[in-house]
């Protein structure tokens, strides 16, 4: 392999889709199916500053400047098309702000009076909240920027086929203002599933991830692949993998092949390996939405991730034997590093000129074509020359390195 080439890295596309977890259904019902979630009564959130508020029947309460939150989970059935439906109301002595941040930061933080209602994947603690990028947000339901009351509709037939969790949560943040209240509450909080015929979401090509080299510090780029039935695309996600395998389909958002995690943060196309990847194969996921539900597709791993060959200085290649026409020199590689371990080839070369070892070949040499073994017998064309050189190439997966060993005079 010639230095420099640029060693693709796998992935071909492939047209084989598995079984979908759900089925669609084949027919329309005539009438949708209501599924009251909580209807025990009025909920609330509430945050009381000063000194004497407290709590309520199925209330979450605080007396801090902090997030307050109350999680309901919801189970969607798969193949259905469905709503989730709610009323609402919501009271502050301050005027409500829309903000990244639910977390209070300090004496002075002011107009981050907060109530939102969101459908999330998982509960959070603390002050958590649902920021860039948006850690577990799948849709947001409701962001009031005025005391109101209301009904909200939420189509969630994206998420078909899984548990989300419907997210209630309220801060106000003014330390200018001892004594304030922010109230929400809301109530009758139903499913409504219809059956639908519809196309599941389909990969018809895979993901792909290329790149120069599968080394620590060179860059990946992944694709999306090509789909069908889908009416958005989830953020790419990057996986550390401890074995190789093929491209494959998953359905919900926290299934992964085997051997595999996601790596925090990698959520964009490119990624560049680290040293934690140093062993490791790379996977890139893609992802689609659709009437249908959803489907993940994840690219066929990398080759291993390495280093580059690198010669040792104090140790280059080296020319070996009595240096006259008609004796065969024997050329030693050097020493190297670099994983994984690399191959090596030889390319000799008569020079008009001395000099040391080096990392590419002197315009006084020219290639002797077809000296390509680690062995070589001197020609009397080399004596006209006057020196003798190899050259070592080492190729991985990793990447290509070439070290000129130093001229030998041709006796």
């Amino acid at each position: 392999m010639k230095a420099g080439k640029t060693l693709k890295l796998l992935l071909a596309a492939s047209f084989a889709v598995g079984a979908m977890a759900f089925a669609p259904a084949q027919v329309r019902a005539a009438d949708p199916i209501v599924t009251v979630i909580d209807g025990t009564g009025m909920t609330e959130v509430r945050q009381d500053g000063g000194c004497c508020g407290t709590g309520s029947w199925g209330a979450a309460w605080s007396s801090e400047d902090q997030a307050v939150a109350v999680y309901v989970p919801v189970t969607l059935p798969a193949g259905m098309r469905s709503t989730i439906s709610f009323d609402y109301s919501v009271n502050s002595d301050g005027a409500l702000t829309v903000g990244g941040t639910m977390a209070c930061t300090g004496p002075g933080t002011l107009n981050n009076n907060q109530f939102r209602v969101d459908i999330v994947e998982s509960t959070l603690s603390g002050q958590s909240w649902f920021g860039s990028p948006a850690l577990g947000l799948l849709k947001n339901a409701l962001t009031p920027v005025a005391n109101s009351t209301g009904h909200i509709d939420v189509d969630v037939t994206a998420w078909a086929g899984t548990t989300v969790n419907l997210a209630f949560r309220l801060a106000y943040c003014d330390f200018f203002h001892f004594f304030y209240q922010i109230e929400a509450q809301w109530s009758n909080v139903t499913l409504t599933t219809t059956d639908f015929w519809v196309d599941a979401p389909v990969a018809t090509v895979k993901p792909v991830v290329t790149g120069s080299y599968a080394a620590v510090g060179v860059p990946l780029t992944g694709t999306r692949g090509t789909w069908t039935s889908i009416s958005a695309y989830f953020r790419p996600q990057w996986y550390r993998c401890t074995k190789a395998g093929a491209a494959v389909d998953q359905y919900t958002s926290v299934a992964a092949p085997s051997g595999c995690s996601a790596i925090s943060g990698a959520t964009e196309l490119t990624y560049t390996p680290t040293t934690a990847d140093k062993g490791k194969f790379l996977r890139m996921r893609s992802g689609g939405t659709g009437d249908g539900g959803q489907l993940f597709s994840f690219s066929k791993a990398t080759a291993v991730i390495g280093t580059a060959p690198v010669s040792t200085a104090s140790a280059p290649p080296t020319v070996g034997g009595v240096v006259k026409v008609g004796r065969t020199l024997t050329a030693a590689k050097g020493t190297w590093t670099g994983t994984p371990t690399p191959t090596y080839a030889y390319q000799w070369y008569r020079c008009t000129a001395t000099g040391v070892a080096a990392a590419t070949v002197p315009d006084t040499c020219t290639v002797i074509a077809g000296a390509t073994k680690s062995t070589y017998k001197l020609l009397a064309a080399d004596k006209t020359a006057g020196y003798i050189r190899v050259k070592v190439t080492a190729t991985s997966t990793a990447g290509v390195t070439v070290r000129v060993s130093a001229a030998k005079k041709i006796l």
